[in-house]
């Protein structure tokens, strides 16, 4: 979930996650890195299933991910954040999580 979105300059903002669902993640590793799931075309989200090479849909379409680096600065235990650079307008998924920001 969401927890906080934080604009650190016109084109980078930063996005924190939290939630039991991190338990266990090692920030620490070499090459850590999270997969961020977005819905297609502003639809549902869609879990995908793995399917020997690759994420697929239900429909055999590929899913909308992106793979992120992930950043943490004294954050409370089970936070994530994420460092997202503003692309103009065709790769705004920064949008996306926004709107999924908890209350």
């Amino acid at each position: 979930m969401v927890s906080r979105v934080e604009a650190l300059s016109p084109q980078m903002t930063r996005i924190v996650v939290a939630g039991a669902e991190l338990e266990g993640f090692d920030f620490g590793l070499p090459a850590a890195s999270v997969r961020l799931l977005l819905p297609k075309n502003g639809g549902r989200l869609e879990r995908p299933t793995w399917r020997g090479n690759e994420f697929l849909l239900a429909d055999d379409s590929r899913p909308v991910l992106r793979t992120l680096t992930p950043l943490q600065y004294g954050l409370a235990p089970l936070e994530l954040a994420l460092e997202i650079v503003r692309h103009g307008t065709r790769l705004n998924y920064h949008r996306t999580l926004e709107r999924r920001r908890s209350g």
